[in-house]
């Protein structure tokens, strides 16, 4: 296998525009529909092949285990293995996302570590790569796939959907970590009124088209046990927001604002308080450098 000497990628958060629960499964997981957008918010990735056996990765900006259990290792060791990899493998992580937060970091770094690898080793086979992906997280397919979608089942089932580039978003957390399993298992299912796909638009063109489909079904059980989170939504609607959310199980919330530089104001008057992660951002394509990015754009 030849390759270049280092791959440098970008591995985004992503937001869950609409987040649906559909039903519980006999396994335990719980089927969902849900609109997911990638968003500047970035962690950075510089992957390399290397003459050493095994994998090193070095995190900056987090205290997070650099070990078998974080999932840009996991993401490597799977690679490795698929392919039979002779060499080591070096990544340098520098963490931005908030970690638990509701935002897929953790998914998008193992997301960026295939991509980084596809395109070290020329490996062009996009569903081998989505099923090791898939064995990696359920969000793990939607990072390698693209900036949007539409995702079902698990959150393996993934269709195109376009979000326009550019909208701005402020994504905010309280520095709270929220239990996914806990939240799933404390859900009332009759909450979800169910889903009509023929209602949603193809594409969200504007700040308000997005604003318009905002919807997540695990908000109400953890606003009513997690206030900081009721407040931080609360608060972003009161700075500006056509309206926000709370991403995934949270404990991030969001905004959306029709104006980037208000976005930004709103971010630093948060962050000047005090104890909240507060970072405006937007949007992004699919000529953005993140893990969906396929092997024969440059880098």
């Amino acid at each position: 296998m030849s390759h270049q000497e280092a791959v440098r990628i970008f591995a985004p958060a992503k937001v869950n525009l609409l987040l649906e629960v559909v039903r519980r499964r006999e396994d335990g997981y719980h089927d969902i529909r849900s609109v997911m957008c990638a968003v500047g918010l970035c962690d950075a990735l510089e992957v390399s092949i290397s003459s050493l056996k095994g994998i090193n990765l070095e995190i900056t900006g987090s205290d997070l285990s650099p070990g078998p259990s974080n999932l840009a290792y996991k993401s490597a060791s799977a690679f490795m293995t698929h392919f039979n990899m002779p060499n080591g493998i070096s990544i340098k992580l520098n963490k931005k996302i908030p970690i638990a937060g509701g935002l897929g970091g953790g998914s998008s770094n193992a997301a960026a570590v295939l991509r980084a690898m596809a395109i070290l080793t020329k490996v062009s086979d996009e569903n081998e790569l989505l099923s090791i992906a898939s064995k990696l997280g359920a969000d793990v397919p939607f990072f390698l796939f693209g900036p949007s979608a539409i995702a079902q089942g698990i959150g393996d089932r993934l269709t195109p959907f376009f979000v326009k580039p550019g909208i701005p978003i402020l994504i905010a957390n309280p520095r709270i970590s929220i239990s996914t399993k806990d939240v799933y298992l404390g859900l009332d299912m009759a909450l979800t009124t169910g889903f009509n796909g023929a209602t949603l638009p193809r594409f969200l063109g504007s700040a308000e088209d997005v604003a318009s489909i905002l919807r997540n079904d695990l908000e109400t059980f953890v606003l009513r046990r997690y206030p900081q989170v009721a407040n931080l939504k609360e608060n972003l609607k009161k700075a500006g927001a056509i309206n926000s959310l709370m991403s995934g199980s949270g404990a991030s919330v969001f905004g959306i604002f029709s104006n980037g530089n208000r976005a930004m104001e709103v971010a630093n008057d948060i962050r000047e308080e005090g104890g909240v992660f507060a970072e405006a951002c937007a949007t992004v394509g699919p000529e953005f450098p993140g893990p969906w990015y396929r092997s024969s754009d440059k880098h």
